[in-house]
């Protein structure tokens, strides 16, 4: 039996009416009262329950194939039941507690279940990109979470460019003194998360030669990997910065790359081989600065010889001055006199040219005795 008795009182230190109630209960209503209360508080946790966020967190960012992944689903009570949905290429597999309330997918030995009083969490014990990467869901009651495990994707190839971002062929031209900047990238693919780069030089019939980490700028990019949906792969660059310089001719330059978590094997570029172009420097030979001669020498012979030019000058690209005016009709790299006579007397010099710059030898003073 209830009863509720119901009034009024005064007190001292109270100004005004105190109403209460006073609740008797006795021996056969109690069983039906006590329902009544967890029947509210069952109410009241289905609305707190109801009203909560599912949030889904997991212990590593990126993982790789073979490592083991950690699913936390933070619930808000315990109160109704939850589990975990894995779409995999549009095949819903449940994971559910060992309760048997929901069958774990086939290969449920890659996954273990736990759960406490706030969360439950799922364990992927060997990751495979291919797999694990649709979506994961918790289910809470009405409320539920989604997962995407974004997966890292490894450096698979690494191309040069120049400073146009056109595929360099085998050979670099660069003007001697000039710079020349040779990009390194992981187009077209890209990565997860960004390269870190590392450049080479080989001399000819030399081991490569460590050049130094250069600076990298990496540019966020939609790309559709074949087997996975689109994602937010870098296609990550370092740029070199090559001097033109006589002892660098010939030299191979080439690049290495590889995601800047892993610890693996980095994923090498092709050589590129640099070609220094430069003028000609040219000595004249005889390489005297006074000759004397007899007159009526015959074929007397002067040579504009070719110290270093790239490349070297062509069969006519020569000139050759006496006495300061230009010999019109002499353009190669001989000149021959046939018969040595006093109007040969004076100074001599030449040029030679290719399509960087000229040079031009010393002068050589013919003395016609």
């Amino acid at each position: 039996m209830l009863e509720i008795y119901g009034g009024k009182a005064k007190s001292d230190n109270w100004h005004g009416d105190l109403e209460f109630s006073i609740i008797i209960i006795t021996r056969k209503s109690f069983f039906p009262v006590m329902n009544m209360l967890v029947g509210i508080l069952i109410v009241c946790l289905l609305q707190i329950t109801v009203d909560a966020q599912v949030t889904i967190s997991a212990d590593k960012s990126l993982p790789r194939d073979g490592e083991t992944v950690n699913l936390i689903c933070s619930i808000p009570s315990f109160i109704l039941p939850a589990s975990w949905i894995a779409n995999r290429t549009g095949v819903s597999l449940t994971i559910c507690p060992p309760s048997g309330l929901c069958q774990p997918p086939n290969d449920a030995a890659r996954y273990t279940y736990s759960a406490t009083a706030s969360s439950i969490s799922v364990t992927i014990t060997s990751f495979n990109s291919m797999q694990d990467t649709f979506g994961w869901k918790c289910q809470h009651g009405t409320n539920s979470a989604v997962y995407v495990i974004k997966p890292a994707i490894p450096v698979t190839t690494v191309q040069l460019t120049d400073t146009a971002d056109e595929s360099l062929t085998s050979t670099l031209n660069v003007i001697r003194g000039g710079i020349a900047y040779i990009r390194c990238s992981t187009a077209p693919r890209g990565s997860r998360p960004r390269a870190t780069f590392r450049w080479y030089s080989r001399p000819v019939n030399q081991s490569p030669v460590l050049i130094g980490n250069q600076s990298i700028s990496s540019t966020p990019q939609a790309i559709i990997v074949p087997g996975q949906p689109a994602s937010d792969l870098l296609i990550s660059y370092s740029t070199l910065t090559q001097t033109g310089a006589t002892m660098y001719q010939n030299m191979y330059i080439f690049c290495e790359a590889r995601d800047e978590m892993s610890t693996g094997n980095y994923t090498q570029s092709g050589e590129v081989q640099l070609n220094i172009l430069y003028p000609p420097s040219v000595q004249l030979s005889p390489n005297y600065s006074v000759y004397n001669v007899t007159e009526g020498t015959q074929n007397l012979v002067f040579t504009c010889n070719i110290i270093e030019a790239n490349p070297l000058p062509q069969s006519n690209g020569y000139s050759w001055f006496h006495k300061s005016a230009v010999m019109q009709g002499q353009v190669s790299s001989l000149y021959i006199i046939p018969s040595v006579q006093k109007s040969d007397d004076g100074e001599y010099r030449c040029t030679a040219r290719n399509d960087y710059g000229s040079g031009t030898s010393h002068s050589l003073a013919l003395n016609v005795q």
